[in-house]
């Protein structure tokens, strides 16, 4: 039947009167009728067939309902199923084909073969000869079949199984069984050659001609899938929990996700012509058009809307369950089901162009009520009165809510009058009406004396009817209930153990559910044994159902440990341990944060079992596979995904560790383990957070631009296939090629973190994991690492089930550790527990911060400093064994609070303050230690003073945040000489106006930086640590309201290159202060800058006044200039102020000098002139040096050559230390010929 017109460009029209009983389709007539005005097709099960599928060929799959059996319904049957032409509106084919559902199908391209699963069986259909070719039974009975693009090969989910089938000759080819919980979704690829499936913790790819999997580097359950193999993205749609419903498109190297809409489902893309299909719905809401939006850039979408039929439908009351869409092979049609399969529409997309969707969904109509209950319009007598019972309960609560409980009570024994005269011959519905009566009473009431006597009889009914259903279950409860309310304990578990006594009669396995409420009776009644017995059956019926991994599974175990917990019974556990971290190894990845947390978990049993050694060195295990993860991955994450992984897992998994550290202190390699630990942990959230600002402020260093791009790629990669399945039984050469890649990749990623750390961008290291013994080689042989922490600050996080590293003992009181670690061949390394009671810590430093701060009375700052700080060295200096007081250098690496101590006007024993006896030096990390010095400085030093922080204001006056600082102009010039003398030339000099931002960021690497200036620091929640720190410079106080520079936050530094600088001095207030975090130290513009390559940083704890810190400075930088490293140039100007302050008659209290503090990795003391006589050393012209790869190199002389090792001397008069391997062949045989 053709169009007259001949310029319609799809078929048209609309809804149809499909004809009944037709015998074949010469018989037909048309059942697609056209009309005018329409480009589609809308069908519904209560007019005629509803359709399934739609073809390459313009064939359109349909199904035939039995009348008063529609998919609607519990008992939907299909009666025939039957092809349509799209173009003609004829019907091509029809088969009589009866079964429960036949939307779980899959057609061929051509539209010709079906397979459709029912309960038991699969069936393989011919649709145009109208016979089954073949059928195979099948064990599960919701498995879903699709069939690949070529229409050659069949894939048939099951529980955790996909078997793949040759659909010509019905020969099973392989089973895809690496899925650890039941199989959510999945689908082929455009080129059929790939599938993908998820489930609740994985997502894979398959290559279908090896039969190897892949595991995707997403994390979230999906609901449906599609993947771009052209630019590495997966679409995907997710369906309830956290995060919320929605589609969303994820980068699959990185797995991060890169777009994510809100309520939106029935995904479909089209990648050839860039199109993503999406609807956005809600329980209660439909908006009536599928939304398109472009796959390249996802932005703004297009609305293509209902057919006013459809959207009358689904405005009428009917629902829409979950919607479905499909696009035919040819990508001409597009298919949406709603009302789970019961409506449908068909677009014709070629006649459907961007400029003919609406650009707004402003004029859509919504459509409103229930989206997952679709019922008829009109309810008959018996169908309300149906109704009135199902709805008692809520009825009766709903008028007791208003205050009406008399007439909740008539409301119920009306319902029960009148059921009992009309239901006399329907005992199960009488039965219903009974129980919901009865639980009316108990729950709305709180009337048990009406309410039991009700369930009681609906109990008797439901047991001489053999009816043991959920209903029966539910009514056990009841009767056990009443029992334990009237304290007969031993019944009310009687009562409950029927349940599984039936279940057991029947042949069946009783459900987990059941067996954990048994179990809770059973405790309640005292018998813990069988109790944990069961809640243990419970879990393992989890597991099998629904597979190790997934989140009931989980819930199921936290169950248990919670039981477990409660009464100490912690052998049970092991095993359960034991496996689960096998799981985790083969279906995560050794190197998974999932595996580490069971790790953790299986190591805190260990603890607990008092099995000391195997709790350390499993211990051990899990904090290795964290520092790899954080080093290699976490930098390619974005930072809100970083922020999340380091608060959520890596920091209470760090805290865990050290807690049972100092549980099992009494192991002889405790300590040296544990200092492990600290010594690769701490700092480790504010370096990942810091690293990406870092790499990309190297790429403007022609040197490391190539290193620094592929490093970035390398780590996406390595992200993208450290989730690969790695001991799948069925894949034991995919595990070895995976391995192998994944190996080859790690070794790559070391190479290239080495090279930009040896460039002095990031962190130098090659194995993310630090030893301790390559630490102890790199303390010099006059000094101490004091690493310490403080345990137990970690907040408790609010985590998924079965992630909770919960085994270990919990609520313990806050713990000050050290781990004292002494040069190599020095003695062991030492873990003291300093302080268990951290508010004598807090007290104290709270006390002595009240003094420097102003808020003491002037005569009593100096008693109340010198007993608070007397207080704070009791807990910290005066437990200290032998080594640390005898050790002339100390190197403190603070925690927490800890970061806020002078430690140099701490009282030793004999009362004399540390600085006496001590030079000391801070570190963030003992890590520090290993960082060399590799590039020279290559400007001048610069000084930046007084700046005009009015600069920039309206009549040059601004508000006064920051006030002038005329003495920091003094102390500029003080200092000037001596840094003129030291660098041998003139220092660049910015005052006033003058000293503005920008001078600081576009600095190249100078000699010293000295800033004189205001500094700043607060704690914003959410906010990176180092945006909240910051310099105020020219125009600072225009700059805080929002108008132009002025301010440098410590973000913005770690763009600056300050590698090669020996030494920035933040001479101003609180530079060292900043964003105090456990296990990571303050995250201040003293780490910021070192950070961004500096050396040494000299800040302060807390305000001085202008003239005590210009003649200090000028002090300081004298010695300096003089050759003093800058902690010894520090201890020495500190020591002159105290005697000075003596001098002058008044006491030396530690507020006048004790804020100035040293931090960063000790630097080798300046010769002036260098003069080297010893029988080792060697003399020898300046010469260039390269590395080993010949990308770097530094103009130096030769010092001395031994052990391996050469010592050269740099044109700035500094010596460093380099392994002979690292310099290149020529250099390498200079040297040992001058040696």
């Amino acid at each position: 039947m053709k169009n007259r017109q001949g310029r319609l460009t799809g078929w048209i029209v609309i809804v149809a009167s499909m004809v009944q009983g037709v015998a074949s389709a010469q018989e037909t007539t048309d059942v697609l009728p056209r009309g005018a005005d329409a480009s589609n097709v809308v069908m519904n099960c209560e007019r005629g067939p509803v359709a399934l599928h739609v073809a390459a060929n313009g064939r359109l799959i349909a199904c035939q309902y039995a009348a008063g059996r529609p998919p609607t319904k519990s008992n939907s049957m299909s009666e025939a199923l039957i092809v349509y032409d799209l173009k003609s509106g004829r019907e091509l084919h029809r088969m009589d084909f009866r079964t429960a559902d036949p939307s779980r199908s899959a057609c061929t391209p051509d539209g010709r073969y079906l397979i459709v699963i029912d309960r038991e069986r699969v069936h393989h259909l011919d649709l145009e000869q109208g016979k089954v070719v073949r059928t195979w039974p099948i064990d599960i009975t919701w498995a879903v079949p699709a069939i690949s693009p070529d229409g050659l090969t069949l894939a048939v989910r099951e529980e955790r199984v996909i078997s793949i089938w040759d659909l010509k000759s019905g020969e099973c080819k392989r089973r895809l069984d690496g899925h650890p919980t039941r199989i959510r979704t999945f689908a082929f690829d455009d080129s059929g050659t790939m599938l993908l499936s998820s489930c609740s913790e994985v997502t894979r790819s398959w290559d279908l001609t090896s039969g190897k999997g892949k595991t995707l580097g997403v994390h979230d359950e999906f609901t449906s899938l599609a993947i771009d193999r052209n630019t590495n993205r997966l679409f995907a749609t997710r369906w309830g929990g956290d995060p919320p419903s929605g589609a969303g498109c994820y980068d699959l190297r990185s797995g991060r996700r890169l777009t994510f809409l809100d309520d939106h489902d029935a995904m479909l893309t089209d990648v050839t012509t860039d199109r993503w299909y999406t609807m956005e719905l809600g329980e209660e809401e439909l908006i009536q058009a599928v939304q398109i939006r472009k796959l390249s850039n996802p932005g703004v979408p297009k609305y293509l809307a209902f057919d006013n039929r459809l959207k009358e439908w689904t405005r009428s009351g009917k629902g829409w369950g979950v919607p479905k869409m499909s696009l035919s092979p040819d990508k001409r049609y597009l298919l949406l089901t709603l009302a789970r399969g019961s409506l449908c529409q068909v677009w014709n997309l070629q006649g459907i162009k961007d400029q003919d969707l609406l650009a707004s969904h402003s004029k859509i109509k919504r459509a409103t009520g229930s989206g997952q209950s679709p019922g008829n319009q009109k309810l008959s007598r018996e169908q309300l009165f149906l109704n009135r019972i199902n709805g008692i309960v809520r009825k009766a609560n709903a008028l007791c809510n208003e205050g009406k409980k008399d007439l909740a009570r008539l409301e119920i024994e009306a319902l029960v009058d009148a059921g009992r005269k009309r239901l006399q011959r329907a005992p199960k519905r009488l039965q219903k009406l009974l129980q919901e009566c009865g639980s009316a009473y108990n729950s709305c009431l709180q009337d048990r004396e009406k309410g039991m006597p009700l369930i009681r009889e609906a109990l008797e009914m439901a047991e001489s009817g053999k009816r043991f259903d959920s209903y029966w279950e539910s009514m056990i409860g009841d009767i056990a209930v009443e029992q334990y309310s009237k304290g007969d304990y031993q019944a009310a578990v009687a009562t409950k153990r029927r349940i599984i006594d039936q279940r057991i009669s029947e042949g069946k396995t009783p459900s987990s559910h059941n067996l954990a409420g048994l179990a809770f009776w059973l405790k309640i009644a005292g018998n813990t044994q069988e109790s944990i017995s069961l809640y243990h059956r419970a879990w393992q019926q989890d597991k099998t159902e629904w597979g190790p991994l997934h989140q009931t599974t989980r819930m199921s175990y936290d169950r248990l440990l919670k039981e477990v917990d409660e009464v100490g019974g912690w052998k049970l556990l092991e095993p359960i341990l034991v496996k689960q971290l096998d799981e985790n190894r083969r279906y995560m990845g050794p190197t998974h944060p999932e595996t580490a947390e069971a790790t953790l978990q299986l190591a805190e049993l260990y603890g607990r079992l008092g099995k000391s050694e195997l709790a350390l060195t499993t211990m051990d295990q899990s904090q290795r596979i964290l520092r790899d993860h954080v080093a290699r991955q976490l930098p390619s994450m974005s930072e809100t995904e970083q922020r999340e992984f380091l608060t959520r897992r890596f920091q209470p998994s760090l805290d865990a560790a050290l807690r049972l550290a100092v549980r099992l202190k009494q192991l002889p390699n405790a300590a040296e383990v544990s200092a492990g630990w600290i010594l690769n942990s701490k700092g480790t959230a504010t370096r990942a957070l810091a690293e990406r600002a870092r790499i990309a402020a190297s790429t403007s260093d022609p040197q490391v631009q190539a290193i620094a791009a592929e490093l970035s790629e390398t780590r996406e990669m390595l992200s993208s296939l450290s989730l690969a399945n790695l001991s799948s039984k069925t894949e034991s050469d995919g595990h070895n090629e995976t391995q192998g890649e994944l190996n080859r990749l790690r070794e790559q990623e070391s190479e290239l973190s080495w090279k930009l750390g040896l460039a002095g961008w990031t962190e130098l290291r090659r194995d993310p994991w630090t030893s301790v013994s390559a630490i102890r080689d790199k303390i010099p042989g006059d000094s101490v690492l004091l690493e310490l922490t403080i345990t137990g600050m970690v907040e408790p996080q609010e985590k998924d089930a079965g992630r909770e590293a919960n085994v270990g003992p919990k609520n313990e009181k806050p713990q000050v550790v050290m781990w004292i670690i002494p040069p190599a061949g020095q003695g062991k390394v030492r873990m003291v527990v300093l302080c268990d009671d951290l508010m004598s810590l807090a007290r104290p430093l709270a006390g002595f911060y009240a003094c420097v701060n102003g808020r003491v009375p002037a005569n009593q700052v100096a008693n109340v400093s010198r007993q608070s700080l007397a207080a704070i060295a009791a807990q910290l200096v005066r437990p200290l064994p032998r080594e640390v007081s005898s050790a002339k250098k100390w190197l403190v690496s603070p925690d927490h609070l800890l970061w806020l101590i002078p430690w140099a006007a701490l009282p030793e024993s004999d009362n004399r303050l540390v600085i006496h006896r001590h030079e000391v030096q801070y570190l963030l990390s003992g890590r520090d230690l290993l960082t060399l010095p590799s590039t020279e400085s290559k400007s001048a030093p610069m000084i930046v003073a007084n700046p005009d922080y009015n600069a920039g204001a309206i009549d040059g006056k601004g508000d006064s945040a920051f006030s002038p600082l005329p003495g920091t102009a003094k102390e500029a010039e003080s200092v000037r000489p001596y840094l003129r003398d030291f660098a041998n030339s003139e220092p660049d000099f910015y005052v006033g106006s003058d000293a503005i931002e920008s001078v600081v960021k576009a600095a190249q690497r100078p000699k010293v930086a000295l800033f004189s200036t205001h500094g700043f620091a607060t704690v914003v929640a959410d906010e990176h640590p180092l945006a909240t720190c910051g310099l105020a410079f020219a125009g600072a106080n225009a700059a805080i309201k929002g108008n132009g520079d002025g301010v440098l936050t410590g973000l913005e530094i770690l763009g600056a290159d300050y590698r090669g600088t020996e030494l920035v001095v933040l001479s101003a207030c609180q530079t060292a202060l900043g964003s105090i975090r456990s296990g990571e130290g303050v995250a201040s513009l003293r780490y910021a800058f070192q950070l961004a390559g500096a050396r040494n940083i000299a800040a302060t704890l807390w305000s001085i006044p202008d003239e005590v810190t210009a003649d200090l400075m000028r002090d300081f930088f004298k010695h300096y200039s003089s050759g003093s490293t800058p902690a010894s140039a520090l201890r020495s100007a500190q020591l002159a102020t105290i005697e000075r302050l003596e001098k002058e008659g008044g006491t030396a209290d530690p507020s006048q000098w004790a804020a100035f503090t040293i931090a960063g990795p000790p630097l080798p003391k300046v010769h002036r002139p260098p003069t080297h006589t010893t029988g080792a050393q060697v003399a020898s012209s300046p010469r260039q040096w390269k590395s080993a790869n010949g990308k770097f190199s530094v103009t130096a002389q030769l010092v001395s050559v031994n052990d391996q090792r050469v010592v050269l001397r740099k044109t700035s008069g500094d010596e460093i230390e380099v392994l002979l391997s690292q310099l290149h062949p020529k250099d390498r045989e200079f040297a040992s010929s001058s040696h």
